[in-house]
């Protein structure tokens, strides 16, 4: 049975919209000054903040506090495990190592799931890795090692789309780019095409 996707809503409704969409970090303020919460900050306060709103009601400050939780690494790690609190430590690297050979190393796209506002519901370590191949796949397909920070999905996206799009123009990249970002799930070219064929399949 294939994943259902999920439209993605014109406004913040519920925690569930909070997590599984892409916001433009306007989007976030606009939330925060219609609930009348702080607008101060980088993106990723706001999204903590309205995460608290959203599921406690506090209109508190909120104050970026230590990493709390065991890690994921403390127990044995399976591709099925849900990731919960992501390390770059010795044993994730291990785990990383059974799976994709000896080469492997953090990336970028691993290093992002230290912060916990990166990680998706339901994710798993098996997820994660299918991701690393994405990740190095198109990276040594790349002609220049100059890569672009995951924070701007955007620009990101669009390059990617150009790369393996020799037709493409700009409007359908931004075209596509809308319908990504749209949906539930990552913001990447690859899941671009992934849902694109499920949907004429």
């Amino acid at each position: 049975m294939k994943n259902q996707i999920t439209i993605r809503p014109s406004s913040i409704i519920n925690i569930n919209d909070l997590n599984e969409f892409y916001w433009l970090k306007g989007e976030l303020i606009a939330f925060c000054q219609k609930h009348k919460l702080s607008t101060h900050g980088a993106k990723s306060d706001l999204i903590k903040r309205i995460e608290v709103f959203l599921l406690t009601g506090s209109k508190t400050k909120y104050q970026p506090m230590k990493k709390t939780g065991n890690k994921d690494s403390l127990n044995q790690i399976k591709k099925q495990t849900l990731v919960l609190n992501y390390n770059n430590d010795a044993k994730t690297r291990a785990f990383f190592v059974t799976q994709v050979g000896r080469n492997f190393k953090f990336n970028s796209y691993l290093r992002q799931f230290a912060n916990k506002t990166k990680i998706k519901p339901k994710m798993t370590y098996g997820g994660l890795v299918d991701g690393w191949i994405l990740f190095e796949e198109e990276r040594k397909n790349r002609k220049t090692k100059k890569t672009i920070p995951k924070q701007f999905e955007y620009n990101r996206f669009v390059k990617d789309y150009f790369f393996h799009e020799k037709n493409g123009t700009l409007k359908k990249a931004i075209n596509a780019w809308k319908f990504i970002k749209s949906r539930n799930g990552p913001n990447t070219y690859a899941q671009f095409k992934k849902m694109a064929s499920s949907l004429d399949n």
